[in-house]
């Protein structure tokens, strides 16, 4: 553990599942918001039902604390983040779109788009919404 700059490892572990982080950020202070990204990905095991184990790697996107001086303050995703099924070798990519600037016509506040896709790399679901409502996925090859 080190505080500058700040370093943190953990390990959990319950019934079914462990996970794994080695939290290495970098943090930048612009005068108005801090961004925080975390350089290392996090790692899941899970055991499931049938008594197979799958395991996970999650990299996750940049924070935004966004107002800090003035205005309500949020915090925000930004970027991208992957999923990597790393048993099945399948994976999801997801971007978190940025919030939208002053004279833009599109919504993009918490709006994320993505695919899964198969072992191959061949995109079999898209996934869109807004991940403080309600996220969908369509199959590309029935289109439901």
């Amino acid at each position: 553990m080190s505080h500058h700059p700040p370093v943190l490892a953990l390990n959990c572990v319950g019934k079914g599942w462990e996970l794994q982080k080695n939290l290495h950020n970098s943090i930048k202070f612009t005068g108005r918001n801090v961004t925080c990204e975390d350089h290392n990905p996090t790692i899941v095991d899970l055991q499931l039902l049938n008594g197979r184990s799958e395991n996970y790697s999650l990299k996750t996107p940049k924070l935004i604390v966004g107002n800090l001086i003035m205005g309500e303050r949020y915090i925000e995703p930004i970027g991208k983040v992957t999923c990597h099924n790393t048993t099945l070798g399948i994976k999801c990519i997801l971007d978190f779109k940025a919030r939208p600037g002053m004279f833009s016509k599109e919504d993009t506040t918490n709006a994320i788009k993505g695919f899964i896709y198969d072992a191959d790399d061949n995109k079999r679901f898209k996934i869109f919404g807004k991940f403080s409502s309600k996220i969908e996925a369509i199959n590309l090859e029935t289109d439901e």
